[in-house]
């Protein structure tokens, strides 16, 4: 699901298959310090292609983060989501803003979005 200075191994095909409890919770696990040491507005941004297949419990531990995301001023994005994937969450109860506002085709129309939602200058 992510890689992050060796936090992930990005080569372990088991780690693309599919979004189970045991990768959901070590996302979560990896994301609460990274984003506490974000600033308000900021975006954490998925490339949900390898991702095929998402379990209910996962779902939850998902949405228990957006929330904890969301308190923190900070917002989960998804960029690549397959559509089978996309009628999970449906399935699972997410909101239709996640679906629907914070689903991109690609990680450049995230980053893309993200920077004129919050008029972030990469280079300055």
């Amino acid at each position: 699901m992510f890689n992050e200075s060796g936090a992930w191994p990005a080569n372990d095909p088991s780690s693309r298959a599919k979004s189970s409890e045991p990768n959901a919770r070590g996302f979560r696990d990896w994301v609460r310090p990274v984003s506490a040491g974000l600033p308000s507005g900021a975006w954490i941004i998925v490339t949900a292609e390898p991702i095929t297949d998402i379990e209910s419990t996962a779902c939850d531990m998902l949405d228990d983060l957006d929330r904890m995301l969301a308190s923190r001023d900070h917002r989960l994005v998804f960029d690549e989501l397959k559509v089978v994937v996309r009628v999970r969450f449906e399935q699972c109860g997410f909101a239709p803003p996640l679906l629907t506002e914070r689903t991109f085709p690609t990680v450049g129309s995230a980053t893309d979005a993200y920077r004129g939602a919050t008029d972030f200058d990469w280079c300055g």
